[in-house]
């Protein structure tokens, strides 16, 4: 028992450390764990907030794939993990609903595909994918792929997203990414009507687990967007 014993006074005296921390004025870390494949300009708003209501708060953000920081923040070391719902059902999880958007085809402005208005999951057949395992839905797009018999020529794969952007720019392929995904404008985001597929996200935390004052602050704040909700 004493190993067992052991961590969980060293738990509490570093949850108490940090609260007369944080009370006396000194810095509070707070730290959140994001899906790689999920934009941090989504929470941004939430993170000039707290940092100008409370400045002496740290933020420290881990990426990382979806599954590996729920592991991480079963563990203790991530407060928060903002991605998709878990491979995994745990009971002892609180989550609150961000925000979701449909997938699009992505290309790049100099491609012979830029100046298409929508594109048909078909027109991915013969064309180079680029592939992206780190993201939490790259299995169902495959699946949609095979279960309609489409075949791509060919299929790279990247481990970044600022990977995938740079085999964009050179026309190394096509990506399928959330609609609302952040590039730059030698990047065209293009619909594709007949993917029956959402990109949903959610914050997500420990049940029972007590806040740092830091981690309270950002709870209260993130679940104060008009589009956050409990389920």
């Amino acid at each position: 028992m004493h190993p067992i014993l052991s961590k969980c006074f060293d738990g509490a005296k570093q949850a108490m450390e940090v609260a007369q921390a944080f009370s006396s004025g000194e810095q509070a870390r707070i730290r959140i764990g994001i899906c790689e494949s999920v934009e941090i300009d989504r929470i941004t708003d939430a993170l000039c907030e707290l940092v100008n209501d409370t400045p002496a708060i740290e933020l420290s953000i881990r990426r990382d794939q979806n599954n590996a920081l729920f592991a991480s923040m079963e563990n203790g070391e991530v407060d928060f993990a903002i991605g998709p719902e878990p491979a995994r059902k745990w009971d002892r999880l609180n989550s609150w609903h961000l925000f979701e958007e449909p997938f699009a085809a992505f290309a790049g402005a100099e491609s012979e595909h830029a100046g298409l208005q929508s594109f048909p999951l078909a027109g991915i057949a013969g064309q180079t994918l680029l592939s992206e395992p780190f993201c939490p839905y790259n299995e169902a797009l495959h699946f949609h792929l095979e279960e309609q018999n489409i075949e791509p020529r060919a299929v790279h794969t990247t481990t970044s997203r600022s990977d995938t952007f740079s085999f964009l720019r050179r026309n190394l392929g096509i990506a399928i990414m959330p609609f609302q995904t952040t590039t730059s404008p030698d990047i065209r985001a293009i619909p594709i009507p007949d993917l029956d597929l959402t990109c949903k996200v959610s914050i997500h935390t420990v049940a029972g687990r007590q806040y740092s004052p830091a981690g309270a602050a950002f709870a209260r704040i993130i679940k104060g967007l008009g589009c956050v909700q409990h389920h």
